[in-house]
């Protein structure tokens, strides 16, 4: 067995036990046994070395005797008001090397004893948020005790670096009442309208030609910035090929409306929410682009001045120079007599499109209170169709196919909105109540033309013209609405809310069909020619009360209650006018 460590071990173990016994002796124990115990063995030469990365090497003997070793002692306190500084770092640093001889940390009371061969040292002490205390040229001799007395640190404020916290916002967020489509953080759809955006929101779905249906019920109410719009009531497919997907913030699909929303749409509501610009001062963002197809113009643009903001925003876009050509065979058999007849048709397309919706905002504060905004929003969907040379071809049997028809076609659908809106909003010192008056003014405009330029079949070069037929319909939807709007806490975490709302409706639709002499009609077939009016008024009031309950539920019960006037008259091609009796109802929806 080879002896040549244990003089290091006694040394260490005498250390130990000598320094235990001071501190019995002073009857103050300033740091735990293990941490006592840990510091007594780093101040060995065998673990000195090693922590300097250095190699245990023979030592004379009186180098391992046990009066080779001193002490260093202290009490840290704060500079500014003189208490212990607990938990400190103590380093006892050889010069000569720069390395550690020992280090340890004091105790609550803020006092240390490091153990430490004879020598000069360098005493470093320090702790977060204090500037270091150098002690230098400190002389510990074999067997001695060096106290340093009261090592007092100064406070030392430090300036910390930037630092930047960033969060992704969720691309859906579940609520109470709603669940919420983040559009914003969904690139998929840029370029495209609302239709591309309500493909990908939960709980929606899309047909082929635009149609919304919420967990398969089509009886939904759509609202574009929690306001109704004409288009929306009258064709919500046409209402969301207005809307450019990358004008879009938000799709909130209220699958429970509380009675603060009108009865139509018991299936739920669907609230597109519509980006908006904050930013203070004035900016103005200008987007275009174009090519030999399409053409896009997007506004961003904001002002505010005290007061008073102005905001400009929109999207829109012109599809152009898009030809085509359909050829089209259609073969039926008769369940009589198995005869057989072939249709076909054949034509070359054009195809021009313009859709967008662009918004004029304004906002005026007159204090911290009373705030009065309004909103100018117009938007477009225009499509015009075109086949030339359409020719119709019809063989029965077996017989070759004949020309019977050669037409140039022309269909226009133009839809146009404008919606205006003026709130008035008063709030109080006390959170959560709140006065708001809101009058919205909506129109849409649709137009649905279809023309036929009708050449003889028998000239395929249509230098032979018979004569134009076609058809126009004009119509408009239109809406007035004014709402009333008081909520106020009552109790913790309980709010009452009611108000009252009006609403009145004009729809028009005129139909005509011309047609050139050559084309007339059958003598005695009946004018296809009519006339459609249409009012509605509904007044409406509701009352509901929220209550949060404990572990985050929450209890909204409420009524609402509507009375309902409705008037029509049809008008058809011989003038004869039709007026039913449409009765008045009221409805209380729970």
């Amino acid at each position: 067995m080879n002896y040549a460590g244990w003089p290091l071990v006694a040394a260490t173990l005498g250390s130990y036990l000598r320094t235990l016994a001071v501190m019995i002796f002073m009857n103050k124990t300033t740091l735990p046994l293990s941490g006592l115990m840990a510091a007594t063995l780093l101040g060995s030469p065998l673990l000195s070395l090693a922590q300097a990365g250095g190699r245990p090497a023979a030592a004379p003997a009186a180098a391992t005797a046990p009066r080779s070793t001193g002490r260093v002692t202290g009490t840290i306190t704060d500079g500014a008001n003189g208490k212990p500084v607990s938990y400190a770092s103590v380093a006892v640093i050889n010069p000569a090397t720069n390395s550690a001889v020992n280090g340890g940390v004091a105790g609550d009371d803020g006092k240390f004893v490091l153990p430490v061969p004879a020598g000069t040292y360098r005493v470093e002490v320090s702790f977060i948020g204090y500037q270091t205390q150098v002690k230098n040229g400190v002389v510990v001799t074999a067997g001695g005790t060096v106290a340093l007395g009261n090592v007092v640190l100064a406070a030392a404020a430090q300036k910390l670096a930037e630092v930047v916290v960033t969060g992704k916002k969720p691309l859906i967020e579940e609520r109470v009442d709603r669940t919420i489509y983040n559009a914003d953080v969904d690139k998929t759809t840029a370029g495209g309208d609302a239709t591309d955006v309500l493909k990908r929101v939960p709980l929606l779905s899309v047909d082929l030609d635009g149609n919304v249906s919420l967990r398969g019920s089509s009886n939904i109410r759509v609202l574009i910035n929690n306001k109704p719009s004409t288009i929306a009531a009258s064709s919500v497919a046409d209402a969301l090929k207005q809307i450019p997907a990358d004008q879009i913030q938000t799709v909130e699909v209220i699958t429970s409306p509380s009675a603060k929303y009108d009865a139509e749409g018991s299936g739920g509501i669907i609230n597109i929410v519509t980006k908006t610009n904050n930013l203070k001062g004035g900016s103005l963002g200008v987007n275009v682009s174009t090519g030999l197809r399409a053409s896009n113009l997007g506004l961003n643009g904001n002002y505010r001045n005290g007061k008073f903001g102005v905001s400009l925003g929109g999207f829109g876009r012109a599809s152009y120079n898009q030809p085509g050509s359909f050829d089209n065979t259609q073969v039926s058999t008769s369940l009589e007599n198995g005869q057989r007849t072939t249709v076909q048709q054949a034509a070359d397309t054009r195809r021009r499109d313009a859709f967008g919706r662009y918004t004029l905002g304004l906002t005026y504060d007159f204090d911290k209170h009373n705030s009065l905004a309004g909103s100018l929003a117009y938007g477009v969907r225009n499509a015009d169709n075109y086949q030339d040379g359409l020719t119709s071809r019809i063989g029965v049997a077996s017989a070759p196919l004949a020309v019977n028809s050669l037409r140039d076609v022309a269909s226009a659908n133009e839809s146009n909105t404008i919606d205006a809106s003026l709130n008035f909003t008063h709030t109080y010192e006390k959170e959560q109540r709140e006065l708001s008056v809101l009058t919205l003014f909506s129109r849409n405009n649709q137009t649905n033309n279809f023309t036929n330029n009708v050449f003889n079949p028998a000239d395929l070069t249509k230098n032979t013209f018979i004569g134009q037929l076609g058809n126009n319909n004009d119509s408009y939807n239109e809406e007035y609405t004014g709402q009333i709007d008081y909520q106020t806490p009552t109790v913790k975490n309980q709010l009452l809310e009611f108000g009252a709302k009006d609403i009145v409706r004009r729809v028009n639709s005129d139909y005509s069909y011309f047609y050139d002499a050559a084309l007339q009609p059958a003598a005695g077939s009946p004018s296809l020619n009519n006339s459609f009016r249409y009012r509605q008024n509904v007044a409406a009031g509701y009352v509901t009360y929220t209550i949060g309950l404990p572990k985050g539920f929450t209890l909204k019960p409420g009524a609402r209650f509507e009375y309902t006037t409705i008037s029509a008259d049809f008008v058809n091609g011989a003038g004869t006018q039709t007026n039913p009796n449409i009765p008045d109802y009221g409805v209380l929806v729970p």
